[in-house]
């Protein structure tokens, strides 16, 4: 059954409709864009620790260039390390945590 030519054109107004407010909405403002700028360089960082050895060279890379001003070294611990029995759910968990920090990506390391 062919739809009628009616209903196509409703749904095709609809689409417009739903493009257009999409399109109107305000563009997200990146979070870190007004946080100071620091003297250490990340990406240079990644690339020495990929490259690297990391006890040799990585490491003492860090500490020589760290910004310890503009910067900041965190550590988290999961509250509930029983539920975290099974592989595919702490995989799941961890991959989770980094979608919602997706902006942070840039600025992060770890």
């Amino acid at each position: 059954k062919k739809p009628k030519e009616s209903e196509t054109k409703e749904e095709d107004r609809a689409d417009d409709e739903t493009d257009d407010a999409y399109a109107n909405e305000p563009k997200q403002k990146d979070p870190f864009a007004d946080i100071p700028k620091t003297t250490f360089n990340m990406d240079e960082f990644k690339r020495v620790y990929s490259n690297e050895d990391t006890a040799e060279k990585a490491l003492p890379y860090f500490w020589t260039n760290f910004d310890k001003d503009h910067c900041s070294i965190w550590f988290c611990e999961y509250k509930y390390p029983d539920e975290l029995t099974q592989i595919y759910r702490t995989c799941n968990l961890a991959s989770g945590f980094f979608q919602r920090l997706d902006k942070l990506r840039k600025h992060a390391f770890g």
